[in-house]
């Protein structure tokens, strides 16, 4: 009986080869699922830029012209942006929206000029106080020298101020054309908007090519 049982050497040593082959095999096994259940969620985390100082530098350059190239406005970006506040102004004041948008993209290259980016001043108006608190005004160059311009707190606020002044004693007179921008260009030129000889010229053909005169509401 113990004959037929016994091992020999040759067996024990298989036996004990498969007997580490398993308990490695069984070791790697724990330390995966140990590992896999460890392992930080990163799924619903915001990922973080690696700050090198090369990258640093990058991103500050980036930032600096952010703020140095703003987007250039277009026309129709302008006409599209604007068109609801001079039509208030017309309902209001009764100019037309085709004149207020005309002038406001004609002054102020469509809303990209350093007087409507700095000061919100859309139509160039300019002060005549002599006694201007701080933020009323700033000094810009027009027509070879230097003069006093408005600044105001929003674009709404300058399309008002150009409002009180086209209904004011020097323009009044305009306001018998109603919505003919034609009739209203020509008086703006003759009663001295601006030292612009061609000054009616351009407002009318930057309304028509535009489209702007569609507008009008005619209150």
């Amino acid at each position: 009986m113990n004959h037929r049982f016994r091992i020999t050497s040759v067996e024990c040593k298989y036996v004990a080869v498969i007997v580490i082959l398993y308990s490695f095999i069984f070791t790697f096994l724990c330390f995966f699922l140990l590992k896999s259940q460890l392992k930080p969620d990163y799924s619903s985390a915001v990922a973080l830029p690696q700050y090198t100082e090369t990258n640093q530098i990058e991103n500050k350059c980036e930032d600096v012209q952010m703020i140095s190239t703003p987007i250039k406005w277009t026309v129709s970006m302008y006409i599209d942006s604007f068109a609801v506040v001079a039509q208030m102004e017309e309902a209001m004041y009764g100019i037309p929206t085709s004149i207020t948008l005309g002038q406001g993209i004609l002054e102020s290259s469509a809303g990209n000029s350093r007087l409507a980016k700095s000061n919100n001043n859309h139509f160039g108006i300019k002060c005549f106080s002599k006694k201007c608190r701080k933020g009323h005004c700033s000094n810009f160059d027009d027509d070879h020298h230097k003069d006093f311009f408005r600044a105001y707190q929003s674009v709404e606020e300058s399309y008002r101020a150009h409002s009180m002044l086209l209904t004011g004693r020097r323009y009044k007179e305009l306001l018998i054309h109603g919505t003919d921008y034609s009739e209203w260009a020509n008086g703006l030129q003759r009663l001295g908007y601006a030292t612009d000889t061609t000054y009616a010229e351009k407002l009318i053909m930057l309304i028509e090519i535009n489209n702007i005169q569609w507008l009008d509401v005619g209150f």
